[in-house]
C-alpha cells in the first residue's frame, strides 16, 4: 500500500471523516465494546464449557511469584478469537460511512442544543425555584410525570394480562 492511496482513503486500514465526531465515535464503540466484552467473555465462556472436548488444557505455565499455574483452554482460545472478531466489526462499524455521518451530525446537534441551566439568569421563578433553574425544573417535571404515567399505565397492562392468564390457565 503506497502512501498516496492511504491518503486518498483507499486503504483497508483508512478512517472515515477523520477527526470528526470523536466524543460520539468513541462513546458508541465503548459501548459496543462492553457488550462484545461480556457476551464474549461471560456468556460464551458458560455455554462453551459444556463442551468436554473444550475444557482440554492447551499450554500451561507456572507463576512463580503467586505459586499457581496458568492454563489455557480451548474455551479460552474460542473466547479470545471472538473478541478480536468483534473487535473488528467494531472497529469496521464505527467507519461506516451512514453510521459515522449519523454520529457526527448527532453530535453537532448537542453542541447546538440549549442546556436547561442558564447562569446568568437572575430572580426567582414560581417563588420558590431561582430563575436560572426554571427549565431544568420544567423539563424534569415533565419527564417525571411521563414515566409516572407509562408506569401507571404499564402496571394496569399487566396485571390485565395477568389476571387473563390465571383466569384462562385456571389458576384462581
Amino acid at each position: 500500500m503506497n502512501g498516496e492511496a492511504s491518503a486518498r482513503g483507499t486503504g483497508i486500514f483508512r478512517v472515515y471523516r477523520r477527526g470528526q465526531g470523536n466524543v460520539a465515535r468513541g462513546m458508541a464503540a465503548g459501548a459496543l465494546g462492553l457488550i462484545a466484552l461480556f457476551g464474549c467473555g461471560g456468556e460464551l465462556g458458560q455455554i462453551l464449557s459444556l463442551s468436554p472436548r473444550l475444557e482440554r488444557v492447551i499450554w500451561s505455565r507456572g507463576l512463580p511469584f503467586f505459586e499457581t499455574t496458568m492454563a489455557v483452554t480451548g474455551v479460552h482460545l474460542v473466547q479470545g478469537v471472538s473478541l478480536l472478531l468483534c473487535a473488528w466489526g467494531i472497529w469496521a462499524l464505527m467507519n461506516y460511512a451512514r453510521l459515522v455521518d449519523f454520529l457526527i451530525e448527532t453530535e453537532e446537534e448537542m453542541r447546538k442544543v440549549t442546556w436547561p441551566w442558564d447562569p446568568t439568569a437572575r430572580g426567582v421563578a414560581w417563588g420558590i425555584v431561582p430563575a436560572r433553574a426554571r427549565e431544568l425544573v420544567g423539563n424534569a417535571t415533565v419527564v417525571l410525570v411521563s414515566v409516572g404515567v407509562l408506569a401507571f399505565v404499564l402496571a394496569v397492562y399487566d396485571g390485565v394480562l395477568l389476571g387473563g392468564l390465571q383466569r384462562y390457565l385456571g389458576m384462581s
